[in-house]
This record gives structure tokens, C-alpha cells and sequence, in this order.
């Protein structure tokens, strides 16, 4: 097997907590012993990822690539970094909506040309965007927000390390949505702890150290972040969140 590129590295390291529950793409272990430091097919398994996959391989379609899990197109899809040169969003925004209406045919009734201003290709527009959990916040019922809180990937940074053995973790800050009124926000940050070990290892190149930026999803530190890869996380959120509330209004 030929080794692990730093995009296919990033893509395991992600995609894995939604995929362990189950969520996304297929059954497979091949994603953890890739995002631990090891070896496995993560094109195969990222192919089988009806959401992700639709826009790493729009965008690598549009950009004249053969590498849909080249690193800067994962990090502009998880990460919400700025799309290759040449990327050219009316194009990629068109044809993004009408794929994935083809895919969910009629059970999501609102992906239409009226979603393509608010396309971007990352993974904040999928969680807000495109999954139904934001048009259902006004019913009041907490599932909503618990969904979208957990799906996204969120940017944190880390207060303290309790060890590095299995079921040691992070004291991180975050920012946590909340939703007051009808009214999606971003609140200040609070501390929680959170996982960031699995099977002994972690998906960490070095450990993880006060003061570092980290990526949460589903309440497990997936990857490192730079000061700037974090800065672009939430400034994506920040987009979709207001995204979300024009939707409420309009």
C-alpha cells in the first residue's frame, strides 16, 4: 500500500468520530489506524461518504485535479481555510445543490437554486446548510442544537492535559451555540473536558500542549490546529450561523 498523504491523513482524522457512531460513510476501521499514525484506503472509504465526497470531488473536478483528498482541499472542506486558486464558487455552488438534491430526492424539499448564495465548500455549510437540524431550531426541542453542536467541527484551545494514556483528556475552551429567541449564537467561551486519546494512541503528530489550538468533533479533539486554521473554523461558523438566522427571517 502506498503511504498516507497529509490530506488523506487529515480526511481519517476528521471523519472518524461521526463515522465510529455510525453517522457517516461506511462500516470501517480503516479510518481510526489511518488517523492514528497507520495505513489503510481512505480514498475507498471517503467515496462511500455521500456528503464530504460530493464536494471534494466537485472541487477537484473544477480545479482540473485527480486528487479529491489532496490536503488543501480537505482543509478548505473541514477546516473552512480559503479554496485553491482558480476555485470559482457560482459554478461549484450550482452544481453542489443540484447533486446532492439528486442524491436526497425529495426528503429535503428546500435544496433548491435558492441555497446556492449561501454554498461554500466546507464542512460548516453541510452541518447549517444543507442537514435539516437548523430549520428545525424554532420548534424549541433541544435535539437541534445538541446535533449541530456535535456535527460541526469546532476550534479550541487547550487549558491543561490530564495525561496521555487511554481515557485521559483535554480541558479545552470553546465557543458553544446556543439558541435564544428563535436566534442562533455563538456564546463565549467556556471550559470543558474533552477525549482526545483512542486505543492508546492519539491523532496528534506531537502531544498536544497548553496553549494549542485543537478541532473538536463529537466531543473528541480529532486533530492540531494553527492559530490561522482556527481563526478560519470560526469565522466559517460565524458565516453559517448568520446564514442560519437570514433563513429564519426571511
Amino acid at each position: 500500500m502506498t503511504a498516507i498523504t497529509p490530506g488523506e491523513r487529515l480526511f481519517a482524522r476528521c471523519a472518524h468520530a461521526p463515522n465510529s457512531r455510525g453517522y457517516c460513510g461506511p462500516r470501517t476501521t480503516e479510518l481510526e489506524a489511518v488517523a492514528l499514525g497507520g495505513t489503510g484506503d481512505v480514498l475507498a472509504a471517503a467515496r462511500r461518504f455521500s456528503g464530504v465526497w460530493v464536494y471534494l470531488d466537485l472541487a477537484a473536478q473544477q480545479l482540473g485535479r485527480d486528487d479529491p483528498l489532496a490536503l488543501d482541499l480537505v482543509q478548505a472542506y473541514w477546516l473552512g481555510t480559503p479554496p485553491p486558486p482558480g476555485f470559482a464558487r457560482p459554478a461549484f455552488a450550482r452544481d453542489l445543490v443540484q447533486r446532492i438534491a439528486n442524491q436526497a430526492g425529495s426528503y429535503w424539499k428546500y435544496l433548491t437554486p435558492e441555497l446556492e448564495a449561501e454554498v461554500v465548500p466546507t464542512h460548516g455549510f453541510h452541518v447549517f446548510g444543507v442537514y435539516p437540524w437548523s430549520r428545525l431550531l424554532h420548534r424549541g426541542a433541544p435535539e437541534p442544537l445538541m446535533v449541530l453542536e456535535s456535527c460541526r467541527l469546532t476550534p479550541a484551545r487547550v487549558l491543561a492535559v490530564s495525561g496521555a494514556g487511554p481515557g485521559d483528556r483535554l480541558l479545552v475552551a470553546a465557543r458553544p451555540l446556543e439558541c435564544v429567541d428563535g436566534e442562533l449564537r455563538l456564546r463565549a467561551e467556556r471550559e470543558r473536558w474533552v477525549e482526545y486519546t483512542l486505543g492508546g494512541g492519539t491523532f496528534f503528530d506531537a502531544p498536544p500542549r497548553v496553549g494549542d489550538w485543537v478541532a473538536l468533533h463529537w466531543d473528541f479533539a480529532c486533530t492540531a490546529l494553527t492559530a490561522a486554521q482556527a481563526a478560519a473554523l470560526e469565522a466559517d461558523t460565524v458565516e453559517q450561523v448568520r446564514c442560519v438566522n437570514l433563513r429564519a427571517e426571511a
